[in-house]
């Protein structure tokens, strides 16, 4: 694990990364330390040439995996909340004919929650999917977000920094959903 450091101004200042090791003194680490900007140019150079469905296959079944269950439960939802719809369309048939049935009315409430309750569920599997990317090929991204930075970095001028912190970020979302260690 690295650590980042700002050493300030001055000829020896800037940011650097070092070993966490060598900075608490624990095991047998030198204490290096690594321009922080070179080591970002030199890690995302390199992560542009990893094929991410070669490297990490597991995950990538997975994700598949996680999202054909996820798809099969959203159409189940779905389809328990066509039901249910159906039943209340039918009920409140029913409560015209009949509005002071107790029974009618508890059922009716009854049904209200349940398509609140699966209103509320779809939504979360719909949220589910779009988080995940949609589909295992949306660990690509990576890839085209990578090279997009880089081309930002090239060409940014001074003024450009909310740009590349955009860019930026974006990129670590991509890996941050995408790679856990």
């Amino acid at each position: 694990l690295f650590h980042f450091e700002n050493k300030g101004r001055g000829p020896k200042g800037g940011n650097y990364l070092v070993c966490s090791n060598a900075r608490r003194k624990v095991g047998d680490c030198k204490r290096y330390a690594w321009r922080y900007n070179e080591a970002q140019q030199h890690i995302i150079l390199n992560l542009i040439e990893i094929d991410f469905r070669e490297v990490l296959p597991e995950m990538f079944r997975q994700q598949e995996k996680d999202r054909e269950q996820t798809e099969a439960a959203l159409l189940v939802n779905e389809g328990e909340l066509q039901e249910t719809l159906e039943s209340i369309e039918r009920l409140t048939e029913l409560l015209l004919k009949r509005p002071d049935s107790e029974a009618l009315l508890n059922k009716m409430d009854s049904l209200e929650a349940k398509r609140n309750g699966l209103r509320d569920a779809i939504k979360g599997l719909k949220v589910k999917i779009q988080d995940t990317g949609e589909s295992p090929e949306a660990l690509e991204g990576i890839p085209q977000a990578l090279q997009a930075y880089i081309d930002l970095e090239k060409t940014a001028k001074d003024g450009d920094k909310e740009t590349l912190v955009s860019a930026r970020r974006k990129l670590y979302q991509l890996l941050k959903g995408s790679i856990d260690k």
